[in-house]
């Protein structure tokens, strides 16, 4: 009887062998050579089971995707409501725990970097982000009050994520400028107090109210004239 194949495994074993390499050194600094030795592999095996560096490193995005949303899924385990489960996917997303992943974020700040040039990586990276985007409407749709996602709630899922993206960017390149452990207290601060504006628009004084953003509204033509 023919043995199974351990093609998926030995793959596995090399997207890992990347992430060490890439978190330590960096993308460039991560040779094939190296990517073999921190997977305890030979170079040619590497070249076996990928064609070159660049689709290691798509696929890894596709399992720090996986990586993190079980760490969500870890944090929501106990939420019961729209705003818990949202509480849960900050922390998911920036808490300093005990199932922190330190090389995980360098290696998601350093695949944004390789994103911006790299069209087989940006096109795995932008579906990550709209996968995340996705469920994250469906939580702040809930924490709204809302019975499905609407532009409102999808708006208040992308400004979770940015606020993401720039704290573990910020936490990455420059952590002695960055408090440590503030980054998901701070953004939950800020997303509850857009929670707590009434659902819609609400027009006061003049001035439009959306999820707790304030925007002047635009002046007429007899208004905007010089005097």
């Amino acid at each position: 009887m023919p043995r199974p194949s351990n093609t998926a495994a030995r793959r596995a074993q090399i997207v890992a062998g990347l992430r060490a390499a890439m978190s330590d050194l960096g993308y460039e600094g991560a040779t094939i050579a190296r990517i073999a030795a921190a997977a305890g592999l030979t170079p040619g095996l590497v070249h076996y089971h990928f064609r070159d560096k660049e689709q290691i490193l798509v696929e890894l995005v596709d399992r720090l995707l996986d990586d993190l949303r079980s760490r969500i899924d870890h944090h929501a385990a106990g939420a019961r409501t729209g705003r818990e489960r949202l509480r849960a996917w900050i922390d998911g997303l920036l808490a300093v725990d005990n199932d922190a992943d330190p090389s995980g974020v360098r290696c998601w700040v350093l695949i944004g970097a390789e994103a911006v040039r790299r069209p087989a990586v940006r096109a795995r990276y932008e579906a990550a982000c709209r996968a995340l985007l996705d469920a994250l409407g469906l939580v702040t749709a809930e924490a709204l009050g809302l019975p499905k996602p609407t532009a409102r709630s999808r708006a208040l899922a992308a400004t979770v994520l940015s606020l993401t993206d720039g704290a573990l960017r910020l936490a990455t390149t420059a952590p002695d400028a960055f408090p440590r452990g503030s980054a998901a207290p701070t953004a939950w601060a800020l997303i509850e107090s857009g929670l707590t504006v009434e659902s819609g628009l609400t027009v006061e004084s003049g001035l439009t109210v959306e999820s707790g953003l304030t925007v002047e509204p635009a002046l007429t033509e007899s208004e905007s004239a010089p005097r």
